[in-house]
């Protein structure tokens, strides 16, 4: 079933952007695990891509363990001045 393939509540995800408590933002990262498909393998299991409000978007970084992703979310977090956790 195509609909639980893509429920996002059973895979790990973190979210985190720079809007304030009145502000909307600008950007949104998001680091999340790919989705498992019997017979594909994508080369990867994790994927931070950032969202604009202008509506582009870019794939940053892709990693093989959840602690690389996690790290690299952070890191990530840094470098685009992204402080808001949202997930």
């Amino acid at each position: 079933m195509v609909r639980s393939m893509l429920d996002t509540t059973k895979r790990w995800q973190l979210v985190t952007d720079n809007g304030g408590a009145f502000r909307k933002p600008s950007a949104t990262l998001f680091t999340t695990e790919m989705l498992t498909l019997d017979g594909f393998d994508f080369g990867y299991r994790y994927e931070s891509c950032i969202f604009f409000s202008n509506h582009e978007s870019e794939v940053l970084n892709r990693y093989d363990s959840q602690i690389d992703a996690f790290a690299g979310h952070i890191r990530l977090c840094n470098k685009h001045q992204l402080n808001r956790k949202i997930k």
